[in-house]
């Protein structure tokens, strides 16, 4: 017979974990190129639901910034910056220059071009192509990098916009990939969604509390009544 105040338990913990990922998400729902994460349940093998999580790598709206360093991709690709860790991917195009005209991110990590290399401009009016070609006052200076995911491959989360690339050689993802100057990716989060699933959270959180503090009472007070048997 399953017992309660484990499955109870069990429950309380699934519950938790999906309200920290949705408390996450709708704490980026302005981030752009953040993409939201998913928690389910599983039955297996236990007394109650666990929990797994995925990533919605769906695309967000773009919006028109007109900075000529905000960058957004349509399709299924991701730009690449250079951090402490090694090589990120990233949908977050906010680009800016820094004191040196290397392009980076908004946290300082250089952008990389095709060649592996951080992108380096010197002044003047910047272009970047569809093709994510980058040219200064009309003078070709390279192409933006731009790796895709492997089929069937799960990219690991790394901080709230950064994925961890797969193992091997990168991916190209030139085709049917378009870079959009002046624009940027907006988070994937619904907000409206989101908070509906907050409530659901909660509630349902608050009911396993109750269920728990009823079957642990039962049992204490079976074990009283068994220990005062004649």
């Amino acid at each position: 017979m399953p017992d309660p105040v484990r499955t109870a338990a069990q429950g309380l913990r699934y519950w938790e974990h999906r309200q920290q990922a949705v408390a996450n998400n709708l704490a980026n729902v302005a981030t752009a190129g953040f993409k939201g994460e998913q928690i389910f349940a599983h039955l297996v093998a236990g007394p109650g639901p666990t929990a797994s999580g995925g990533t919605d790598l769906s695309e967000g709206a773009r919006e028109e910034t007109g900075r000529p360093l905000d960058l957004a991709l349509e399709g299924d690709g991701y730009f690449v910056v250079r951090t402490e860790a090694g090589d990120r991917y990233t949908r977050n195009g906010a680009f800016s220059l820094d004191a040196s005209g290397v392009v980076v991110d908004q946290g300082g990590n250089a952008v990389l071009g095709s060649d592996g290399q951080p992108i380096l401009l010197p002044p003047g009016a910047i272009e970047i192509r569809s093709d994510g070609e980058v040219l200064v006052d009309g003078a070709p200076l390279g192409r933006l990098r731009v790796d895709a995911s492997k089929a069937g491959e799960r990219l690991a989360r790394e901080g709230g916009v950064y994925f961890v690339p797969p193992p091997g050689d990168p991916v190209s993802a030139r085709e049917g990939i378009r870079v959009h100057q002046g624009q940027l990716e907006e988070s994937n989060v619904n907000s409206i969604s989101g908070m509906v699933d907050m409530i659901t959270i909660q509630r349902n959180h608050a009911a396993l509390q109750r269920t728990l503090t009823v079957a642990d009472g039962i049992d204490g007070r079976a074990a009283n009544d068994i220990a005062r048997v004649e």
